[in-house]
């Protein structure tokens, strides 16, 4: 059985391949921290992670899918996203 951590990032990732940007936030934490690394931007709450979901969610309209795959680093507490 998957920990409600996979559980949540696959929720998550459905949720982008279906375009569907407030779901993607909806079990985010408040004071979640997310890093987009092209951009050099850090985004420190739900709030503004949702707001850049709207943003680059309007680029991606008509864009291939993808699965996610959960790296080892998981098991030390962090979460990066490879696809």
């Amino acid at each position: 059985m998957a920990s409600k951590n996979v559980e949540t990032l696959r929720a998550a990732h459905e949720s982008w391949n279906r375009r569907d940007f407030q779901g993607i936030v909806r079990n985010a934490a408040e004071d979640l921290v997310y890093t987009d690394h092209a951009r050099a931007l850090t985004l420190n709450n739900r709030d503004k992670f949702r707001q850049w979901t709207r943003i680059v969610g309007k680029g991606l309209l008509g864009r291939p899918h993808h699965e996610p795959r959960v790296h080892r680093r998981w098991r030390r507490g962090r979460c990066p996203i490879h696809r």
